[in-house]
C-alpha cells in the first residue's frame, strides 16, 4: 500500500506524520529520495512546489513532541522558513504570543530622519542617534523635538558614550542611497571622494572633534559600523567592509583604547559584521553578520584577545545562531539576562536570541530596514528602535530589562 502524499507536518519541528496509519514514523524510502526529503525540498522551493498549494506549506497537525522541553527538542533547530515581512510563527513566538514589545502600543518619537542609526538613550529621556545620510549626530528629546548636535563628514554609522562623557563615532566613510518601494535603502558602491572609514571622538560641550583611528597596523579601516565600550575604557567595534556592484571588501572586529593610543584586530575576516555587544559579565563579544544572518560569539581571554574557538570559521568565532530564510542581521543590544536583541532586516523585526542560541521571539516593527535597538527609561524597560527605511525613531514598552552600558549620559 502506497503512503499518501503529502504527509501532515508539525509546524514546530517539521516531523512528518504519515497518513497511512496516523503514526509519527520514519520516512519510507521511495526511489532515490525519501518522502521526508521531498517535503523539506518543497519548503525551499516555495509556492506551488510538489503540489502543496498556493503557499507551498504542508497541512499542520499536533506533534507528540510539541510540549517537550527546549533542551530535548529546541525550537531554534526547527524553524519554518519565512517570507519577506513575515514573523516566524511556531518555534520563535511572536510579540502577540510572548509579550515582548507590543507593536500596537509603540510611539513614533521622530519622523523625517535620514537613515537613522546608532541610538543611545540618555538619562533625561532623550535619545542621541546618527543620521547616516544627513551626516549628523541628532538629538531627539523626550517630547519628540529634533535638533542637530553636530555635523560630520563621511557617514556616521555607530555612536557610543565613552568614559570621558565624549561621543565616539564609527564613520563608514560614506554610503550611497536609493529609494525602493517608498523605503530608503543603501545601495552598492561608494560616494565620490571616499578614501576609507575612521573612528572619531566628539566633545559635545566644546564641539571639538578628533579622528582617533584610520588604520589598524598597515590596514586601512574600510567602513566602521558599530561599537561598544567595556568597563576598562576600551571599545570593540566592527568594520563592515564595503559592498561594490561586483565585489566586496571584507570586514573585521577590532579593539581600541579611547585615547587613540592602541588598536588591535580581534577577528578577521567577517562577512559584513554589523552589530556588536558585550555579555553582562564582559567576557564575550557578540557580532552580528548581516548577509549570512548569523550571530557569532568571541570569548575573551583578556581585553582585545579572543582565542580561536573553531578552525572551520575563518575568523575563529563561535556560532550562536543562524536565522533561516532571507533574514539579515543589523545592530544589536544585550539585556540584563544576557539575551541578544538583533535588528533584523527584510523581516522587519527585533529578533531575541538567548546566549545558548535559541531564537526566543521576533517582534515586528513594520519596517524591513529596522537597523538598531537600544534600551532606556528609568528602569531600562523601554526599547528604542531605528526604522531607517521610514526614517523613524520609535519607542516600545519591553518585558526585558536592558543591560546597563559601561558609560552613559
Amino acid at each position: 500500500m502506497s503512503t499518501r502524499w503529502p504527509p501532515a507536518a508539525c509546524a514546530r519541528c517539521s516531523r512528518v506524520r504519515w497518513r497511512r496509519n496516523g503514526s509519527w514514523d520514519r520516512p519510507r524510502i521511495s526511489g532515490s529520495e525519501t518522502e521526508a526529503g521531498r517535503f523539506r525540498r518543497s519548503l525551499l522551493l516555495g509556492a506551488g512546489a510538489l503540489g502543496q498549494g498556493a503557499r507551498g506549506r504542508p497541512r499542520t497537525t499536533k506533534c507528540p513532541r510539541a510540549k517537550t522541553s527546549a533542551r530535548g527538542h529546541p525550537a531554534a533547530l526547527h524553524p519554518r522558513l519565512p517570507v519577506d515581512g513575515e514573523a516566524i510563527a511556531g518555534s520563535p513566538r511572536t510579540a502577540e504570543a510572548r509579550g515582548g514589545f507590543d507593536l500596537s502600543d509603540h510611539t513614533i518619537l521622530a519622523e523625517g530622519l535620514h537613515f537613522p542609526e546608532g541610538p543611545v538613550a540618555c538619562s533625561d529621556g532623550s535619545v542621541l542617534l546618527v543620521e547616516i545620510q544627513r551626516r549628523t549626530i541628532t538629538k531627539v528629546a523626550a517630547g519628540g523635538a529634533v535638533s542637530i548636535v553636530a555635523e560630520l563628514d563621511g557617514g556616521p554609522n555607530g555612536l557610543a558614550v565613552g568614559p570621558d562623557d565624549c561621543l565616539y563615532i564609527c564613520n563608514n566613510g560614506g554610503f550611497l542611497f536609493q529609494e525602493i518601494e517608498g523605503l530608503n535603502r543603501v545601495k552598492p558602491g561608494v560616494p565620490e571622494g571616499y578614501a576609507g572609514g575612521w573612528i572619531e571622538r566628539l566633545d559635545p560641550t566644546t564641539g571639538e572633534r578628533k579622528v582617533l583611528y584610520t588604520h589598524c597596523g598597515e590596514h586601512r579601516l574600510v567602513g566602521p559600523n558599530d561599537l561598544v565600550f567595556d568597563r576598562l575604557g576600551g571599545f570593540y567595534f566592527t568594520d563592515f567592509g564595503k559592498l561594490y556592484p561586483r565585489h566586496r571588501m571584507n570586514g573585521g572586529l577590532y579593539y581600541a583604547l579611547a585615547d587613540g593610543s592602541r588598536i588591535v584586530e580581534v577577528a578577521y575576516p567577517l562577512l559584513m559584521p554589523n552589530g556588536v555587544g558585550l555579555s553582562p559579565d564582559g567576557g564575550t563579544v557578540y557580532v552580528a553578520e548581516t548577509e549570512g544572518g548569523r550571530l557569532w560569539a568571541f570569548d575573551l581571554r583578556e581585553p582585545g584577545l579572543a582565542p580561536r574557538h573553531s578552525n572551520l570559521a575563518p575568523h575563529g568565532g563561535r556560532l550562536v545562531c543562524g536565522l533561516p530564510g532571507h533574514q539579515r542581521l543589523d545592530s544589536l543590544a544585550v539585556d540584563a539576562a544576557g539575551n541578544i536583541h538583533v535588528a533584523t532586516l527584510s523581516t522587519g523585526c527585533i529578533t531575541v536570541i538567548s546566549p545558548a542560541g535559541a531564537m526566543l521571539e521576533q517582534i515586528m516593527t513594520g519596517d524591513p530596514m529596522t537597523t538598531n535597538v537600544c534600551f532606556g527609561g528609568p528602569d531600562r524597560r523601554t526599547a528604542y528602535a531605528t526604522l531607517s527605511g521610514r526614517g523613524q525613531l520609535i519607542a516600545m514598552a519591553s518585558n526585558y530589562t536592558g543591560l546597563a552600558l559601561a558609560w552613559e549620559v
